[in-house]
């Protein structure tokens, strides 16, 4: 009797333990999935200004080109700095959906860490009940209790 009272004490001790341990593992894999997604925005704001210089030194390109041929005004140069704006603005709205897609996954992985976490506490929890079920069921009282129940 007083070894299954140490064995559920330690049972005890060591489900508390490994439930303590995975709800840090929780948290630590959603403050590791909020970092990995500041670090997509900031990788995407630099390839947003990447973008935006990239296309301001071609436009001075186009710019200087035009004026040393003397068309600077021409519906040719106009038509080449519209379309140059049109490719950043395309270039910028596919890197934001592909940030936002991208932090999404993130948050959805760290979400389904968690999940996975809480399931093994809860694993844990129940095997601890469970063990607890069978050496109750080796107690006179329990033996006791088996048969009224089952006849």
């Amino acid at each position: 009797m007083a070894f299954q009272a140490i064995a559920a004490t330690i049972a005890v001790a060591g489900t508390a333990y490994s439930v303590a341990q995975g709800q840090k593992a929780a948290k630590a894999q959603s403050a590791a999935a909020g970092k990995q997604i500041e670090m997509q925005q900031q990788q995407a704001a630099r390839e947003r200004r990447s973008a935006i210089r990239a296309n301001i030194i071609r436009r001075a390109q186009l710019q200087a080109q035009a004026q040393a041929m003397g068309v600077e005004g021409s519906s040719g140069v106009m038509g080449g700095q519209t379309s140059l704006s049109s490719q950043l603005g395309a270039n910028l709205g596919f890197g934001s959906m592909m940030s936002g897609l991208s932090q999404q996954y993130t948050g959805l992985t760290a979400q389904a860490a968690d999940y996975s976490a809480r399931s093994q506490m809860g694993s844990a929890i129940a095997g601890f009940a469970f063990q607890g079920a069978q050496a109750t069921v080796g107690t006179s009282f329990g033996q006791k209790r088996v048969t009224e129940m089952f006849g």
